[in-house]
């Protein structure tokens, strides 16, 4: 995992400095705007001298430990957000690890020009009915239509923003929605592969049991920080 310090600092009394501003380096590292701002009162001092460091914090950068996926070859299209029976589409997957997904990557492009806005998260499985069931955690920002391809991507589209805490062994879903539908001349094309059938769904509003099915890998990558 990438790691960022951030090192805050005080002026010590007596030392004449004045202290305007800090500014952040290349390292991330929070420092004196000392090049003429913060000018020491004795020659040779470094820069920085006068002031003292008060606390230190690594922050966590990125969201890119690969976790379950599903990119095999493709070998055909599922059309999406074509018409409101398919505003919303799943694909399930059994978790290998206990985690927190913080990034889906899916295999999408766009047929025509839509604009709509695209969202993904994580649904609980509802076993009595082999669908999606309910939320986990929280769903991605927003994704626009308009920044998608229009061929079979190599690299997947990604969504982030979401936070989703999933055990190992236990089964879900990866969800994703359209803010609006587009047409049969203007949707989503999701992906799939030529592996062993699993499941998918689409639903119209995401609650309840969902309404359509069928069985294809539909491609996707999940990630944790």
């Amino acid at each position: 995992m990438n790691r960022t310090r951030k090192i805050i600092w005080e002026p010590l009394q007596g030392e004449g400095i004045s202290l305007r501003q800090f500014v952040k380096t290349a390292a991330g590292l929070m420092v004196p705007a000392a090049f003429g701002l913060c000018v020491p009162r004795s020659h040779g001092y470094p820069p920085w001298a006068g002031f003292r460091q008060i606390s230190q914090v690594s922050a966590g950068g990125g969201c890119s430990t690969a976790r379950d996926s599903d990119a095999s070859a493709t070998n055909g299209q599922q059309t999406w957000a074509s018409a409101g029976p398919n505003l919303y589409i799943g694909a399930k997957f059994t978790a290998a690890a206990t985690t927190t997904i913080c990034r889906i990557d899916t295999a999408i492009y766009k047929l025509g020009t839509p604009s709509m806005n695209l969202f993904a998260f994580i649904y609980t499985h509802d076993a009595g009915n082999d669908s999606p069931n309910v939320l986990v955690g929280s769903e991605s920002s927003a994704l626009s239509a308009t920044t998608l391809g229009t061929t079979d991507p190599g690299t997947f589209p990604s969504f982030t923003g979401l936070s989703a805490s999933i055990t190992a062994s236990t089964v879900y879903w990866v969800c994703m929605r359209a803010a609006s539908v587009g047409d049969a001349s203007n949707n989503i094309i999701w992906s799939y592969g030529g592996s062993a059938d699993s499941r998918f769904c689409t639903d119209s509003d995401g609650a309840g049991v969902w309404g359509g099915a069928g069985t294809r890998h539909l491609k996707f990558n999940l990630f944790s920080a």
